[in-house]
């Protein structure tokens, strides 16, 4: 996703990847296609609240929000990539 502060694009994948579906794949100079099941967990750190359009709870029920309000006083160089 890009960063925005409304996504407005489609999140079946998003869903299927942290609803336990099965998702195609296809791995790089191998002809054909498989089915994987993610065993995973799934982080977006954004700046803003999450939201999307998207009119089902299905990602509402999956999503764990954890605000942090603490605010360095200071930025260390050093941690900058």
């Amino acid at each position: 996703m890009s960063d925005v502060e409304y996504y407005r694009g489609d999140l079946a994948i998003l869903k299927m990847l942290t609803g336990g579906d099965a998702l195609k794949g296809r791995q790089k100079l191998v002809q054909g296609s498989s089915e994987i099941v993610v065993n995973g967990l799934v982080m977006i750190v954004s700046n803003y609240p999450l939201g999307s359009l998207d009119t089902s709870n299905a990602i509402a029920r999956r999503m764990r929000v954890f605000p942090v309000e603490n605010v360095p006083k200071e930025i260390r160089e050093d941690l900058l990539i």
